[in-house]
């Protein structure tokens, strides 16, 4: 039971999943078994020819586990099932509690229902077991979202600039794109390149190369619009997204770029001057793909670099 071990330990529950008499099995959307604790294990008996939940369960039961193993808003799902034993194939009727886990997989928890042979007392602590356990892993699970979600933000960002990295840049262009052929709204595009970059790398460095770059990126998002989306492309270069912008204002905001580049001072030990070289094209709505697009940004971009740098050009 390592794997479902090492779930519960990090949420806590070890010594639960060692002790508690109910049977407990981690299982995936369909029902596979993916791990079980030693009650659970005693009572199906051979299991390497269980593979699944369901092998447990007579076929007019199947519905009812099918059912059970289903999301729900609350996250948790009861009900009543016979469960078939591994060693004698009777069945006997169970409490059960499927709670949903990430990645669509779900912790199953059975407790005999005694009917006759149980007291009250037992049923209720039953009860409040189940409910204890389903509070706190509500709890976890909530705490485990979290830091999925920041593993996910973690993914889309440049560890350099702070930027959105590459994939999530296109990303963000390809829902622009849509959004734009949807709603037939102008939509921009701005790929902007250091000069010279490389000389910088040369002559400072690498460390101040980077540096370099942080402070550019810091430069680009003081003058980035809230509408905006703007990612490190690669390298030296940066990409910007302008949505509601045509071809004419695009022009506007690269020239005014080009200008607060060049009269800006980076300090990385010394101070440095730069300049960029901007690529700026409107995406044709129907006629292109994103593909084409960025393609057309990219060689206006040295269209700007082969005609001197320091500037701006367009591809009509």
């Amino acid at each position: 039971m390592k794997i479902l071990k090492a779930a519960m330990d990090a949420l806590g529950f070890d010594s639960i999943l060692t002790h508690l008499s109910a049977l407990v099995a981690l299982v995936d959307a369909d029902g596979t078994l993916v791990d079980w604790n030693p009650s659970f294990g005693a009572y199906s008996g051979n299991l390497q020819k269980a593979e699944k939940l369901f092998d447990l369960v007579d076929e007019e039961q199947r519905s009812r586990l099918e059912k059970l193993l289903r999301p729900s808003k609350r996250g948790v799902r009861r009900g009543r099932l016979a469960l078939r034993s591994g060693t004698d194939g009777q069945t006997v009727s169970y409490a059960c509690l499927a709670f949903a886990l990430p990645q669509g997989r779900f912790l199953f928890i059975a407790e005999i229902a005694e009917g006759d042979r149980a007291s009250a007392r037992e049923n209720r602590k039953l009860r409040e077991e189940l409910s204890d356990i389903s509070m706190r892993l509500k709890k976890k699970n909530v705490e485990l979202n979290a830091v999925i979600a920041q593993a996910e933000e973690v993914t889309h960002i440049d560890t350099l600039t702070y930027l959105v990295n590459r994939r999530q840049i296109l990303k963000l262009l390809q829902t622009e794109v849509k959004r734009s052929d949807r709603y037939k709204a102008p939509f921009s595009i701005s790929m902007i390149d250091i000069d010279h970059f490389k000389n910088i790398n040369d002559t400072l460095g690498h460390t101040r190369g980077d540096k370099v770059l942080i402070q550019v990126a810091k430069m680009l998002r003081r003058v980035v619009r809230e509408a905006d989306s703007l990612g490190r492309y690669g390298g030296e270069e940066f990409l910007m997204l302008l949505p509601n912008t045509r071809l004419k204002e695009a022009a506007g905001q690269a020239a005014r770029l080009c200008k607060y580049v060049r009269e800006s001072e980076i300090p990385v030990g010394k101070k440095v001057h730069l300049t960029v070289s901007i690529g700026i094209a409107e995406y044709k709505q129907g006629k292109e793909s994103w593909q084409d697009l960025l393609n057309r940004a990219d060689k206006a971009m040295y269209v700007a670099k082969n005609a001197g740098r320091d500037r701006w050009a367009a591809s009509e």
